[in-house]
């Protein structure tokens, strides 16, 4: 049954993204064509009311839902498990909900709900009520008595978001809300989301570079959330820009401290709630920024150009070779894979020390470039390493591979 719901479900979402047809705007249901022989049905109007009919007091049977991709909290009952996060799926065996994100013709609420009404799945007659929901205009779509049974009683709230909210998806940005939810749950559920205001963010880019496109003339920007939710796109065109949940984020604001980067293309805002906060650091909050952005705004990931650091250290044992990579914000890979190649046979991953990273920043900001046989660094300075000095770099890579593996 849960299987015959979720296909119900994504079949009706894939719709709503389909759904581009030019509909009436008011406050009426379309009537039949005049061409019909058939006799007109009654017009059904939509009821308008100021806020969902079933009044929410929070109880201690229900919990509160963060969402931070679309700026939104809920409650729902405790005993309900989530059962996917893409899309976000809670269910019980009283209930259940889903969170999608869809837009209309032109982006009115009135079309928004005929488009949910029209693409079935609520029995012949759905309801539909115009309401309030989270302090945003909505509207509920209610089952009519003849659903089928398969569709759980599945009714539908469409709210417009107090801004269009970015995504995943590249280059789209929605306007409306859907939850999907059984009839029994779906106003309560609609009584208790609410759309905070965004805080403030731990980090705000922008600057005029080649990320993403090659284009150095034009203004890229980029914010983070310390919940992880990143907005990237064009300067004049946040927040209606790509995004994504990038867990990264939230553990260099808790690290970071406070302080703001200015450079003849750039300026970088950091508000951390840690105490990192040298030039060390704001290099890596800078090289975090750019390369995020380029993979946001192009939809594609590039490990290669988030690499400070790529050394493998020999054989820790008869064809076990040790690898450590380390990334230009100060987050490194160790992991032990076959000499001969293959997938990693350990891994462990973490931050820098201060003290590490501020010793490799040193190396990257002052040293020239260096290639050894497939092990590099990717400084941008002009002395180079001596042979002796060169040992200083392997010893270093060994000494962070050891507390790495000792530590995970």
């Amino acid at each position: 049954m849960a299987t015959l719901r979720l296909r119900a479900v994504m079949s009706l979402a894939l719709t709503l993204l389909a759904a581009c047809r030019p509909i009436e705007i008011g406050l009426e249901l379309p009537a039949p064509p005049a061409a019909s022989t058939a006799p007109a049905e009654p017009t059904r109007e939509l009821t308008v009311a100021t806020r969902p009919a079933e009044a929410f007091t929070p109880s201690a049977g229900w919990v509160r839902f963060v969402e931070p991709r679309y700026g939104l909290r809920l409650q729902y009952p405790s005993h309900w498990q989530m059962t996917a996060d893409a899309p976000v799926s809670f269910s019980g065996t009283d209930g259940f909900f889903e969170l999608y994100a869809t837009n209309s013709q032109d982006n009115t609420l009135a079309n928004a709900c005929r488009d949910v009404q029209a693409g079935g799945g609520f029995g012949a007659a759905p309801a539909v009520e115009l309401i309030f929901a989270g302090g945003q205009e909505a509207c509920l779509v209610l089952p009519s008595a003849d659903q089928d049974p398969a569709a759980q009683r599945r009714a539908a709230l469409v709210v417009r978001f107090p801004q269009a909210r970015a995504t995943i998806v590249p280059g789209v940005a929605y306007t409306f809300l859907m939850l999907s939810a059984d009839d029994q749950h779906v106003r309560t559920l609609a009584a208790t989301l609410e759309f905070p205001p965004p805080a403030e963010p731990a980090l705000e880019w922008r600057g005029a570079g080649p990320w993403g496109d090659g284009d150095a003339a034009r203004c890229k920007a980029l914010r983070a959330q310390a919940d992880g939710l990143v907005t990237a796109g064009d300067c004049d065109e946040l927040p209606a820009a790509v995004a994504g949940h990038l867990p990264p984020i939230i553990e260099l604001a808790a690290r970071l401290g406070s302080f703001q980067v200015e450079t003849p293309a750039e300026r970088l805002v950091v508000r951390g709630a840690g105490v990192l906060d040298g030039p060390a650091w704001q290099r890596a909050a800078l090289n975090w920024a750019r390369w995020t952005y380029a993979e946001l705004a192009s939809g594609r990931a590039c490990a290669a150009c988030r690499t400070a650091l790529a050394w493998n250290l020999g054989a820790a044992e008869a064809g076990v070779c040790r690898q450590l990579t380390v990334l230009n914000y100060a987050f490194a890979y160790a992991e032990t894979r076959s000499c001969a190649g293959g997938a990693a046979l350990t891994h462990a991953e973490g931050w820098l020390t201060p003290e590490e990273w501020e010793r490799l920043d040193e190396w990257l900001v002052t040293r020239a470039p260096v290639d050894d046989g497939g092990n590099y660094l990717a400084a941008e300075g002009g002395t180079p390493f001596s042979a002796d000095e060169l040992g200083m770099l392997v010893d270093f890579a060994q000494m962070v591979f050891s507390r790495m593996a000792a530590e995970n």
